[in-house]
């Protein structure tokens, strides 16, 4: 794969994208915060390192059972070939970690506008589907095995990236998902969800729902991050929508350049984890929803023969002809 063409494509409108969003994420803070930018590319380096380690482990073990004589050379030669694809590899994802840091930085802004919507988005699904989904939901006794699944969003979403930045699939999707579901929704339908239905003021609606163990010990932990003030890795309470379910919905698309089992895979982890965000109380039904759907018309909207796509071809077309002109 030629990864120059795609720098020069997309690098550009991506970096004024997040400048965008920074500059207007720094008029709604007034000066009060800044996004966590190194504790992200902190965390991203953990991640690069390690998944480094496993590409090196899996080119050893190739070249081992194909009998290569002097492995410890041959690596050194396809690294030293491919340092120009390494490098660009390690930008898409340092700015994707950017975007990232964008999100967290957007939720903590949330308390400037106020949690309003949580009342209006659990009589919602409440008129959708006849009853709380949160108590639908636990007519399953699978508390544990969700709360696990769950808890796994953060591995299966860096991998989804890795695996998304080595078939370029996806790439440009994952910042129009995070900047306009993530960043743009957020600030219309304010909130908090279930979990911090009681603790916001709203009432004790959701107060008899039980807890569990890893739910318990991440929600305090925002809770905690936001009584203080503080930008933590992670942090910032937010449901609609969810963030969850869209990442693992767009991971899901991006799995299906490597295979018809790998994006069945990914939609039945994207399907468990908007189970597991109502179930554990993360979310509204309807934040998922909006979550999949959302991500869904972004795909639409950027593949190939929508209008976009279709007017920056042409743009390209016409662009040699001004040249020569």
């Amino acid at each position: 794969m030629r990864y120059e063409p795609i720098v020069r494509q997309n690098t550009g409108w991506v970096v004024l994208l997040l400048a965008g969003q920074a500059i207007i994420l720094t008029v709604i803070a007034a000066g009060h915060s800044s996004p966590p930018l190194v504790s992200y590319l902190a965390k991203g380096a953990i991640f690069s390192v390690l998944g480094g380690l496993v590409l090196l482990f899996a080119l050893f073990w190739r070249m081992f059972r194909e009998g290569v004589e002097s492995p410890i050379a041959e690596a050194h030669c396809r690294i030293v070939s491919s340092k120009n694809q390494i490098a660009v590899f390690l930008i898409g994802f340092a700015l994707m970690l950017a975007q990232m840091s964008l999100l967290t930085w957007a939720k903590t802004l949330l308390p400037i506008t106020g949690y309003w919507a949580d009342p209006l988005l659990a009589r919602t699904d409440s008129a959708i589907f006849g009853s709380d989904p949160i108590r639908l939901a636990h007519l399953l006794p699978a508390g544990r095995l969700v709360d696990f699944q769950y808890s796994l969003f953060l591995p299966w979403t860096m991998a989804a990236i890795w695996l998304s930045l080595l078939k370029n699939k996806g790439v440009v999707q994952f910042f129009l998902i995070v900047a306009i579901l993530g960043i743009g929704l957020i600030f219309v339908l304010p909130s908090a969800g279930p979990i911090y239905y009681q603790r916001m003021g709203f009432g004790d609606r959701f107060a008899d729902v039980e807890l569990q163990p890893y739910a318990r010990l991440f929600s305090d932990y925002l809770w905690a991050e936001l009584e203080a003030k503080k930008i933590g890795f992670g942090a910032g309470i937010s449901a609609f929508p969810s963030m969850h379910v869209a990442l693992t919905a767009w991971a899901a698309i991006v799995l299906k350049a490597y295979g018809r089992w790998p994006a069945v895979a990914g939609w039945i982890f994207c399907a468990m984890t908007w189970f597991g965000s109502v179930y554990l109380g993360w979310h509204y039904a309807i934040d998922g929803l909006v979550g999949i759907i959302g991500s869904l018309m972004i795909f639409k909207a950027t593949a190939p023969g929508a209008l976009p796509y279709r007017l920056r071809t042409l743009r390209g077309r016409l662009s040699p002809a001004r040249h020569r002109s």
